[in-house]
């Protein structure tokens, strides 16, 4: 199963990666906010682990969006 991580805070986002990746899941992130969506998209993720506060746009435009 892949997962893909939307999470502004580093420390976080690192942690989450560690844990995933302890329990066999792959996993994937970005760091760039502006594209964050075609990110997503990209990935062909089985799920998506969604900040709601983030830069450029906020966690429900973006699941509106990849909806």
């Amino acid at each position: 199963m892949k997962i893909f991580v939307v999470e502004d805070e580093t420390e976080i986002c690192k942690e989450l990666s560690v844990l995933l990746q302890k329990y066999g899941y792959a996993y994937e992130s970005s760091t760039d906010f502006a594209h964050i969506t075609d990110h997503i998209l990209k990935a062909e993720a089985d799920l998506v682990l969604l900040d709601i506060n983030l830069p450029y746009q906020d966690g429900y435009t973006i699941c509106r969006e990849i909806r």
